[in-house]
C-alpha cells in the first residue's frame, strides 16, 4: 500500500523499520481485532467519531501482545505534526521515540517482582498521555453535537 505524508518521509521509514513492526489494518465496518485489546480505546474513539466512518486513518503503537496502547499520533495528521501546512518530522520521529521509550518502560515495569495491583497502577500511569489523547477524541466530539 503506497504511503504518503509523514509516513514516506524517508527519516520515519527508517525509525519504523529500525524499531518497529510496521502493519497496515484495513478496518472494515466496525470490526476491530479482539486479538488487540489494545485498540478498544480507538475503537471507542471511532465510534463517537460519526463523519469517520468511511475514514478514519491514524497511526497506532500496541505492544507485542496487543494488551498496551502505547502510542497514538492522533486522527489523520493532527496539527503539531502539520503546522502551517507542512510536515513536522522531527516532531514525528519525537513521537516514534516517545512511543519507544514508553514500550521500554511498561516492559521494565512487566519484569519487576512487584505485587500485580503495582505494576498494573504503575503501567496505567506510564500510559495516561495516550489514553488521555484518546479519550480526547471521543470528548471533543460530544462537545461538537
Amino acid at each position: 500500500m503506497l504511503k504518503s505524508g509523514l509516513l514516506s518521509e524517508k527519516p520515519v521509514i527508517d525509525a519504523i523499520n529500525r524499531d518497529f513492526v510496521a502493519v497496515t489494518y484495513m478496518i472494515e465496518g466496525n470490526e476491530f481485532p479482539a486479538e488487540a485489546p489494545a485498540l478498544e480505546a480507538i475503537h471507542a474513539g471511532f465510534l463517537a467519531q460519526r463523519e469517520y466512518k468511511g475514514f478514519f486513518a491514524t497511526t497506532v503503537a500496541i505492544d507485542p501482545t496487543g494488551k498496551y496502547l502505547l502510542g497514538y499520533a492522533g486522527r489523520s495528521y493532527p496539527p503539531n505534526y502539520k503546522p502551517g501546512g507542512r510536515l513536522n518530522v522531527n516532531r514525528y520521529l519525537e513521537h516514534l521515540q516517545e512511543t519507544l521509550e514508553r514500550y521500554h518502560r511498561v516492559q521494565s515495569i512487566e519484569d519487576t517482582a512487584s505485587p500485580a495491583g503495582e505494576k498494573a497502577a504503575r503501567i496505567k500511569s506510564v500510559l495516561a498521555p495516550v489514553i488521555g489523547a484518546v479519550e480526547r477524541l471521543k470528548l471533543l466530539h460530544g462537545e461538537m453535537e
